[in-house]
């Protein structure tokens, strides 16, 4: 679980900023050598180690700070409202597929959202590297769900 996951760090930690030997498996000395440690929750230490999960909030903190072409404006609309409905666990895959990651960085992402060539023929396109998406102009936004789908499957 999270003890086991945390017990490296807590030595990579107590090794780099403890005043001489401490056993980093001993948590009551490690306690007194490392009170910034224990600032954080098991919560807020998990969000440090792995990201945000790609909650309902996640997603209206991206759209907030989104930049989006006008030419996809419409769409843009339907996928905000389409990862809206989606559980969890769909909101991940499809924000694997757009960052390769799937979880979220603190305070949110800055997404890109542009045009991209072929209509309702077309699938969505991700840029991983810059968090950037190309979506097709669509005609609907339940065609526009298809496709996020299959996008977010492959």
């Amino acid at each position: 679980g999270v003890a086991a996951a945390a017990a490296p760090f807590r030595k990579g930690l107590v090794d780099a900023i403890s005043p001489g030997h401490i056993d980093a498996a001993d948590a009551l000395t490690c306690r007194w050598t490392t009170p910034h440690f224990f600032l954080l929750t098991a919560d807020e230490l998990q969000a440090q180690w792995s990201g945000a999960a790609v909650s309902r909030s996640f997603v209206a903190s991206c759209r907030a700070t989104a930049t989006v072409h006008p030419e996809v404006a419409q769409q843009a609309q339907w996928l905000w409202e389409v990862l809206d409905e989606l559980d969890d666990a769909e909101r991940a895959r499809w924000f694997r597929f757009l960052t390769g990651s799937s979880r979220g960085p603190r305070g949110g992402a800055n997404l890109r959202i542009g045009p991209r060539a072929g209509g309702d023929g077309a699938f969505p396109f991700a840029h991983a590297c810059v968090s950037s998406l190309d979506l097709p102009s669509y005609s609907s936004r339940e065609l526009l769900r298809e496709r996020l789908g299959a996008a977010g499957k492959a």
